[in-house]
């Protein structure tokens, strides 16, 4: 499960539930081959990244997860 927490080091430019090199990291440095999910899609640090499929997915999925 990745959270809304952002990495400046590894993606200065997403919040890592929506970070390909995130997800690129769970896959090739860590083995990962499961699903990744994540629970923050209406978190602040969403609603700041302010990309169109963020606040998209963020409006879509947070009356799902209240």
């Amino acid at each position: 499960m990745v959270s809304s927490a952002t990495y400046p080091k590894i993606d200065p430019k997403s919040p890592a539930c929506f970070s390909a090199t995130v997800m690129a990291a769970l896959r090739s440095r860590n083995g990962f081959a499961g699903p990744i999910v994540s629970d923050s899609f209406a978190s602040a640090a969403v609603a700041a990244a302010g990309s169109a499929s963020g606040t998209a997915a963020a409006n879509e999925l947070a009356p799902m997860l209240a």
